[in-house]
């Protein structure tokens, strides 16, 4: 899971933010169109939705390197382009991210967990479940049996990430000591990258993210065979939240809300899922 609002926002930046333009506004056009208006569609102004997240794939990706932009972001293109609304997908660093959420530059946050934030406005239907997981050598020595277990091993962390209530206390207890945590610093899939790479050349024992993300990086990587998975079994929702102080984001959640349950409904979900090969996080059952 990604980094607590919190201490995000509450980061001294050593180095001025990667400067990206605010949103753009719409052409001046002479009037509203009135179908547009008739069919409660937005006007030209309000028609940008601008998304933002580092990459986290299968859940939003990067299309230079996958091909694809990732899950959450296709829902989002499916609920929010057919009302008439242009669906940018920005990619930063996290920390960016959210500074630009609360200075009104950024309009959702792609994969935000429900307790990491507390001021995000969220649909009333997640986007995921995430569940973290503990990477490993093959071979190498380790049983989960909570975070006693992580005792005498060397884990690679990725800075201002939260990994969830199970670890992120045993993480802020040792980020001073390499010998048990190493802080990684960086953007984008360089960081998961170096801490795999790092696990399999034997620099460290353990290595945590969300579970979906580790195996996506895995195969990409072509380390499946070299490493193993240890779940966790926390998981925690995830969707596109979209910050309180914005006076749109209630109804985009709204929105949002209405389009995954009609998506569902129709299969267009489980469609958009099957070309990441996921399955729907919901038992069919809970969601009629």
């Amino acid at each position: 899971m990604r980094n607590p609002w919190k201490n995000a926002l509450g980061l001294v930046l050593g180095m001025a933010l990667l400067a990206i333009p605010a949103a753009a506004k719409a052409p001046a056009q002479s009037g509203p169109d009135p179908a547009s208006r008739a069919e409660g569609k937005p006007e030209p102004a309000d028609r940008l939705i601008v998304l933002a997240a580092d990459p986290w794939c299968p859940y939003n990706c990067d299309p230079q390197a996958d091909g694809q932009e990732g899950y959450m972001v296709d829902v989002a293109r499916a609920v929010f382009e057919p009302l008439g609304y242009r669906v940018e997908y920005r990619l930063m660093s996290w920390t960016q991210a959210l500074r630009m959420a609360e200075d009104g530059k950024v309009h959702g946050l792609v994969g935000a967990g429900e307790t990491d934030f507390a001021d995000l406005i969220f649909p009333a239907h997640p986007l995921g479940l995430s569940e973290n997981a503990i990477a490993t050598r093959r071979g190498h020595a380790f049983a989960w049996k909570g975070p006693a277990s992580l005792a005498g091993h060397r884990m690679a962390v990725i800075k201002d990430y939260s990994y969830g209530s199970v670890l992120d206390p045993y993480i802020e207890e040792h980020a001073d000591d390499p010998s048990r945590v190493t802080v990684l610093s960086g953007f984008g899939y360089a960081l998961l990258n170096q801490s795999l790479r790092g696990l399999v050349e034997g620099r460290y024992d353990l290595v945590p993210e969300d579970a979906n993300v580790l195996a996506w990086g895995l195969r990409r990587m072509k380390l499946e065979e070299r490493v193993a998975q240890h779940p966790l079994n926390d998981g925690e929702p995830v969707h596109i939240g979209f910050p309180k102080g914005q006076p749109r984001s209630a109804e985009l959640a709204r929105l949002m809300t209405r389009g995954i349950e009609g998506m569902r409904r129709d299969g267009t979900l489980a469609a958009i899922l099957a070309r990441y090969g996921l399955t729907d996080w919901q038992p069919a059952q809970a969601a009629r």
